[in-house]
C-alpha cells in the first residue's frame, strides 16, 4: 500500500482533487457516504492513509504527529488560504456539504498554481 509520506505538494494536490472529482461523480449517481467513497478511492488506487486525506497525511507525515492540533497547521491547502479547515467550517465540510468542499478546492488549486506562477515571475 502507498502512503502520503515523502509525496511532493504538487502530486498530494493533483491526487486529493482526483479522489474528490470520482467523489462528486459517485454522488451524483449513488448513496454512499463520502467517507465510505473515499475509502473505496483510496483501496482501488492502493493507498493508505491514516485520515482518508491526502493534505491531512502528508501535514501528519511532516509534523510527526498524528494531532489534527498540530498537523492541521502544515495542511497543503492552509499554505494557499489561511483559514482553510476541511472538518470545521461548515460552508464547506467535507463530508456535510461535499461539492461545496470541493469547489473550495478547486479554486484553491486555482489560487495555488497562481502563487506559483507569481512566483517565478519574481524570481
Amino acid at each position: 500500500m502507498k502512503t502520503a509520506k515523502g509525496m511532493q505538494v504538487a502530486t498530494v494536490w493533483k491526487l486529493q482533487l482526483q479522489m474528490a472529482d470520482w467523489i462528486a461523480g459517485q454522488l451524483k449517481i449513488c448513496q454512499a457516504t463520502v467517507g465510505h467513497l473515499k475509502r473505496q478511492w483510496l483501496d482501488e488506487h492502493s493507498y493508505f492513509l491514516h485520515e482518508n486525506c491526502f493534505f491531512c497525511d502528508s501535514a501528519m507525515y511532516k509534523t510527526g504527529s498524528r494531532d489534527s492540533g498540530v498537523y492541521c497547521e502544515e495542511c497543503p491547502g492552509r499554505r494557499v488560504y489561511k483559514n482553510f479547515h476541511c472538518c470545521q467550517h461548515a460552508g464547506y465540510h467535507w463530508s456535510e456539504n461535499p461539492f461545496e468542499f470541493i469547489a473550495k478546492l478547486h479554486r484553491m488549486d486555482k489560487k495555488r498554481l497562481q502563487m506559483l506562477r507569481e512566483k517565478r515571475t519574481a524570481q
